[in-house]
C-alpha cells in the first residue's frame, strides 16, 4: 500500500503536479506569509476575511519549520494522504470487512486527484484528512464513551471548519447523533457529552467569528459566500439556449455542446459565470465607492438573494444539476466535466461513445456508493451515521451553491469505501449463487 502510494504520488508530481502558485494558492500564500511576518491574516495588502484561516496557518507553520520552500508543503500533504490511506484502511475494516478496507485504501492511495492535489498549494487534502481524523476520533468516542475523546472530536470539527467553513454547520448533525445514540448511558450522560463536544468545537470557532464581526460587521466565518451564491444564482438569468448548453455540458459534457450546437462554448466560463460576476463586482465597487473583496462580497451576497426570489423554482431545478455536477468524473483538467475540449472535429462516433463509457461507469460509481449508503443504513452505529450524512450533507450543501467535483475530495474516501462495500456485497451474492 506505501509503495502503491509512493509510486503513485511520484508519477503525478512528474507529470502533473507542477504548478505556478496563483488564485486561490496565491492568496493562501499572501495570507501564510503575512502570518510570518506580522502576525495579521492580510490578502491583497488589506486586512480581510476572504479565505477560512486554517490552511494559510498550516502554511505558515510549514514555512515556520523548514523555510518558505513549497516542496515542504508537498512532503508534509503527501504524509497527510498516507494518513488518509491508513485512516479508510482502519474503518472499512470497522465498517465492512477486510475486501472493503483494502480495496478501498487502495484505491485512495492510487487515486489520482488525491495524488495531483497533494502537490498543491490548496486546502483540499488537509481537509480530507481532518475528515477522516475526525471520523476516527467519533468513532473511538462512540466506542468507548470518553469525555475527553468527545472534546478531541469537537477540536478537530472545529479545524475543520477553519479550514473549510462549509463544514461548520454540520456541527448540528453530530450533536444528533452524540444525543440520540443508544448505549448504556442515559439521555442526560449523552446530552453531557454532545456539551463537551459543542464546547471545545466553539472554542476554536468562535474568536474568529468575533475578529470578522469586530472588522467587517460580520458573524462568519470567510466572506466568500456572496460570490459562491451569486455564481450560482446567475444561472437564474439563462434563457432557454444558454440552459440548454449548461445542462448538456454538465451531464455528458462539453464536447457534445461544442460538437453540434456551438463550437464556441466554454463550460467553464459559463460554470463560474464569470462575465456575470466581474460586471457585478465592477457594478458593486462604483457603488461602494471601493475596491474591498469584503464589502463587495456583502453586495453580492444580497444581488444573489433577489435573483434566487425572483425565480425560486428555476433556482431549485438548477441545484439538481450542481448536484449532478458534484458527483461528476475527477479529472486533472479544469474543465473537468469534458474531453476532447481542445479538438472538436473528427471521430465524433468514437469521442461520443468514450464520453458516454466515462460517464455510464462514474453513474455506476455512484449507484454502488448509493447502494451500500442504503445497506450499511440498518447497521446501528453513530460513526457510519456520521459517514453516510456527512456524504447527504456536502449534496445538501452543494444543491443551494455550484457543483465544484473538487469540494467532493474531503469526503471521497467515503465513497471509495461505500463503493468497495457495494462490490463486497455483490461479489458474495454471486459466489453463493455460484456455489448453489
Amino acid at each position: 500500500m506505501f509503495l502503491a502510494l509512493v509510486i503513485g504520488t511520484i508519477f503525478w508530481w512528474r507529470f502533473f503536479g507542477s504548478f505556478d502558485i496563483s488564485n486561490d494558492a496565491a492568496q493562501y500564500q499572501e495570507a501564510a506569509l503575512n502570518l510570518l511576518e506580522n502576525q495579521n491574516f492580510r490578502i491583497n495588502g488589506e486586512l480581510s476575511m476572504m479565505r477560512e484561516p486554517g490552511y494559510p496557518f498550516f502554511l505558515a507553520v510549514i514555512y515556520k519549520i523548514f523555510g518558505v520552500h513549497p516542496w515542504a508543503v508537498r512532503v508534509v500533504q503527501f504524509l497527510l494522504h498516507f494518513g488518509i490511506v491508513i485512516i479508510t484502511y482502519f474503518l472499512a475494516k470497522k465498517f465492512f470487512g477486510n475486501f472493503s478496507a483494502r480495496l478501498s485504501s487502495f484505491s485512495v492511495a492510487i487515486y489520482p486527484m488525491f495524488n495531483i492535489l497533494t502537490s498543491w498549494l490548496i486546502s483540499e487534502i488537509l481537509a480530507c484528512f481532518l475528515v477522516m481524523i475526525f471520523l476516527l476520533i467519533f468513532y473511538f468516542a462512540s466506542e468507548k464513551e470518553k469525555y475527553y475523546l468527545y472534546a478531541l472530536a469537537g477540536l478537530i470539527l472545529g479545524c475543520l471548519a477553519m479550514v473549510k467553513a462549509i463544514f461548520a454547520p454540520a456541527i448540528v448533525i453530530f450533536l444528533v447523533l452524540i444525543i440520540f445514540q443508544k448505549n448504556k448511558y442515559s439521555w442526560r450522560a449523552n446530552l453531557k457529552k454532545a456539551s463537551v463536544f459543542l464546547f471545545f468545537f466553539l472554542l476554536l470557532v468562535v474568536p474568529w467569528l468575533f475578529r470578522n464581526y469586530s472588522n467587517f460587521q460580520q458573524f462568519s466565518l470567510s466572506s466568500r459566500n456572496g460570490v459562491v451564491l451569486f455564481i450560482r444564482a446567475s444561472r437564474n438569468n439563462y434563457d432557454f439556449e444558454q440552459a440548454k448548453k449548461y445542462i448538456i455540458s454538465s451531464l455528458s459534457g462539453e464536447y457534445l455542446v461544442r460538437r453540434f450546437i456551438d463550437p464556441n462554448y466554454n463550460f467553464e466560463n459559463d460554470y463560474v459565470g464569470k462575465s456575470a460576476l466581474r460586471e457585478s463586482m465592477a457594478k458593486a465597487g462604483e457603488n461602494l465607492e471601493t475596491d474591498n473583496y469584503d464589502k463587495i462580497d456583502i453586495e453580492l451576497k444580497k444581488e444573489a438573494i433577489n435573483l434566487i426570489k425572483e425565480h425560486p423554482v428555476k433556482y431549485l431545478f438548477f441545484g439538481l444539476i450542481e448536484v449532478s455536477n458534484l458527483n461528476s468524473p475527477m479529472i486533472y483538467y479544469e474543465r473537468h466535466f469534458s474531453i476532447f475540449h481542445d479538438s472538436i472535429y473528427g471521430q465524433a462516433f468514437l469521442k461520443i461513445f468514450l464520453i458516454l463509457v466515462l460517464r455510464l461507469i462514474w453513474w455506476l460509481f455512484v449507484g454502488l456508493v448509493i447502494y451500500a449508503i442504503y445497506k450499511s443504513s440498518r447497521e446501528k452505529k453513530a460513526v457510519l451515521y456520521a459517514s453516510i450524512l456527512l456524504i447527504l450533507y456536502i449534496n445538501a450543501i452543494i444543491f443551494f451553491l455550484h457543483g465544484n467535483p473538487r469540494f467532493l475530495i474531503p469526503a471521497f474516501p467515503l465513497y471509495l469505501m461505500f463503493c468497495a462495500y457495494s462490490l463486497q456485497i455483490l461479489i458474495g451474492k454471486l459466489m453463493r449463487h455460484s456455489l448453489v
